[in-house]
This record gives C-alpha cells, structure tokens and sequence, in this order.
C-alpha cells in the first residue's frame, strides 16, 4: 500500500522529500523495482508473501522433524559434556585465563567497529553514495 502510494506521488511529479526529508524518487523507484505503482506494489506483495509462506514452511519442518530434534540434542549434550570436562574446567578457573579473555574481548570491541565502519564507507564510496 504505502509502495502504491509513494509511486503515484513520483508518477504525478510530487517531490516526497518535502514531506519526508529521506524518501527520494529514486529510492521510491527502487523500492517499486523501477515499475509502474500499481506492478511494483503486486510485486512487492508477492515477494512478502513468499517469503512469510517460505518461513513458515521451515518453522514447520524444523518444528516436526525428529532426526532434526535428535541431532540437535545431541550437539547439545556432547558441547555440556566438553564445557564440564575437567580440561575446560582447569582452563576456565585458571586465573590468568580471565585476564586474556578480558583483553581480548576488549581488543575486539575496539578494533571490529573501527574495521566495519571503514568497510561500510568503502563500500558505499564504491557504490557512488556519499555521506556528507
């Protein structure tokens, strides 16, 4: 519906920026697959619809299957049983180990943002996209 309506208001040359600073015409467009508002709505109706149909029929499989349900209970028990083995155990209450896991979480947390963010202005310089 609200693909419909932003279409016919890029059709009938209505600027929506004046209204909504972030909705450009060519990102109406694109969101409509560059058709008219009517073809591009259906489209979009259909592209939903299938997606809600294709998660439903996984919920249901992953739901009823039992090899699915075993398998994963067993995943389950044998990642409990290496967590409480005595190996992991003498790992984890080492005192020292606490100390590298801190630092590197906290390297992880500094260091990965820095990382996507330098990825993501990147990629939309290579996409034409500017941010300023």
């Amino acid at each position: 519906m609200i693909g419909f309506i932003f279409g016919n208001l890029v059709t009938n040359k209505i600027d929506p920026r004046t209204y909504l600073a972030s909705v450009s015409p060519d990102s109406i467009r694109m969101f409509l697959f560059n058709q008219s508002p009517l073809a591009g709505s259906l489209l979009l109706l259909a592209l939903l619809t299938a997606a809600a149909l294709a998660s439903a029929a996984l919920s249901f499989v992953l739901r009823n299957n039992d090899w699915l349900k075993n398998k994963a209970r067993k995943t389950s028990e044998s990642a409990q049983e290496t967590i409480q083995s005595e190996r992991v155990q003498n790992i984890i209450q080492n005192k020292y180990t606490r100390y590298v896991f801190l630092v590197v979480s906290a390297a992880a947390l500094i260091i990965l943002p820095r990382i996507w963010v330098a990825t993501g202005i990147m990629c939309l310089a290579q996409w034409g996209f500017t941010l300023f």
